[in-house]
């Protein structure tokens, strides 16, 4: 019996120890930091950076150009905000900076597409590689990283449809897919998002009609529809956006009359609905509002 005990206690003991080396490894070191670093640096043309102080030396990582760490060494921010001549694609090791906060690779010339591994990054909370010549599609596991706040794609050649399960990303405050080739519907589950302040996804292939759930979105300010292939009518629902100050939505095939709903945006600075296929009288409701000193108005 004695030895059965043991047995077990054994295997338990072992079970333990490999359990936590696992752990251990699915959240990385400075280590795996480092060469997840090194793979970003080659993939992306490195040696014809703009800066490349400290890049693949010994120093520590929070001393390499353009990165920041924690306490702890891991890297927390890979932060290239102006043009740092990168070029290439950003590969799928940057799914293993597992501490990773903030990305900011905006204004170079990254190509490829966004590797799915940075589903991974379960701390991010900024994805900003907007102007770039990013193509393929937003990876569906972007849904998964429930603390992104800013997401911001826009100026690339992303194409594919909206991930329908973008409203689980309930902590997100502002979204830009503006200037791509994304196509498909605005999914409905964006109204979710009840921290949104600004949508911006002008200049897309988008069909289908606005949702009516964007009205749930009460803390939006911002709404860039413009130059998309959208249908149906303007949603009543939009009239509940009563801290909205861009109403933007020009240039698509929408069609009904304007919402007499609208007249309850009191705080709007710019609306424009032209090049639409809208007909009816203007509600007097949203007369109103087109005479307020500071609103600056295009309806044809």
């Amino acid at each position: 019996m004695r030895h059965t005990i043991f047995f077990y206690a054994g295997l338990f003991f072992a079970a333990w120890i490999v359990l936590g080396a696992q752990q251990a490894y699915a959240q990385g070191s400075v280590e795996s930091d480092r060469e997840a670093l090194i793979a970003f640096y080659d993939s992306t043309g490195g040696d014809n950076w703009h800066d490349t102080t400290n890049w693949k030396s010994d120093k520590p990582l929070g001393e390499w150009y353009g990165i920041s760490t924690n306490e702890e060494g891991r890297v927390e921010s890979i932060d290239f905000k102006g043009d740092n001549g990168l070029t290439g694609f950003i590969p799928s090791e940057i799914g293993d900076l597992k501490k990773l906060r903030k990305i900011y690779l905006a204004h170079n010339k990254i190509t490829g597409s966004i590797p799915f591994e940075i589903k991974n990054l379960i701390e991010l909370e900024i994805l900003d590689i907007k102007v770039n010549k990013i193509i393929g599609i937003i990876p569906p596991g972007i849904v998964k990283l429930v603390k992104l706040k800013e997401i911001n794609l826009n100026l690339n050649n992303i194409s594919g449809s909206i991930p329908s399960k973008i409203g689980d990303l309930v902590n997100l405050k502002s979204i830009d897919l503006s200037g791509n080739n994304l196509n498909g519907t605005i999914p409905s589950t964006i109204g979710n998002i009840k921290n949104l302040k600004t949508i911006s996804m002008s200049n897309n292939l988008l069909r289908g009609s606005i949702p009516s759930e964007i009205g749930n979105l009460i803390n939006l300010t911002h709404l860039y529809l413009s130059t998309n292939e959208l249908t149906g009518s303007i949603p009543s629902e939009i009239g509940n956006l009563i801290n909205l100050r861009v109403l933007n939505i020009y240039s698509n095939q929408l069609t009904g009359s304007i919402p007499p709903e609208m007249g309850n945006l009191v705080k709007l600075k710019i609306l424009n609905i032209r090049s639409n296929q809208l007909s009816g009288e203007i509600p007097p409701e949203v007369c109103d509002i087109l005479l307020l000193p500071e609103i600056y108005v295009r309806l044809i």
